[in-house]
């Protein structure tokens, strides 16, 4: 699944809790984060955020990220990470980034420059 967090609410991304009625609506993030932890085929399911990334959004991530590799939503439910699943986050710079998110991922650098070097 590709999502690109700036192009939606976050409520839309991440799911919100309805502060009348208490009810969860699902939000696009969250629920293909559920039907892949659900999933027990041996087959990989990516999910793949791709554009810039803020705190605003990706913060929300950091309990997915660390050793508990758990998703915390506002309801209070908890979606374990599976060993199936994998998060690849594609950005253009990371000046948005908060340490404690860099620190919890592996960071591959690509550029389209050639890069001059000595003969």
């Amino acid at each position: 699944m590709r999502l690109n967090p700036k192009a939606i609410e976050i409520t839309e991304l991440f799911g919100e809790v309805n502060r009348e009625t208490y009810v969860w609506t699902e939000g696009q993030f969250t629920e293909a984060f559920r039907r892949y932890s659900l999933d027990k085929t041996s087959t990989k399911s990516w999910i793949h955020l791709d554009g810039p990334i803020d705190h605003y959004w990706v913060e929300n991530l950091n309990s997915v990220l660390d050793e508990s590799r758990k998703m915390n939503l506002p309801n209070g439910e908890s979606i374990n990470l599976s060993d199936n699943m994998c998060l690849l986050l594609e950005t253009d710079n990371l000046s948005n980034v908060t340490p404690a998110t860099i620190s919890r991922c592996g960071l591959v650098f690509l550029s389209r420059e050639e890069v001059n070097r000595p003969k």
